[in-house]
């Protein structure tokens, strides 16, 4: 309820979101009614495109391990 207050303060002139703390965010929510708002479902990165990158990123992490590099995150 914090970022909604927020945004119908104009503290922040929107947010943009896909993780919530209650999934799905109910239907009854005051962010469901913002103008300043962008809600989508927690699979909105799934592309094609981000499916290769990712893929293509793990590779690439796992090629500079095995090489006595960092990868280049760490993100489990």
């Amino acid at each position: 309820m914090a970022l909604a207050e927020a945004l119908a303060a104009g503290k922040l002139a929107g947010a943009g979101l896909d993780v919530h703390e209650e999934e799905p965010l109910p239907t009854d929510h005051p962010l469901r009614d913002m103008h300043n708002v962008i809600i989508t479902p927690h699979s909105a990165f799934y592309t094609e495109e981000a499916v290769e990158g990712a893929r293509r990123q793990t590779c690439e992490n796992i090629v500079r391990i095995f090489n006595g590099k960092e990868p280049f995150n760490r993100v489990v």
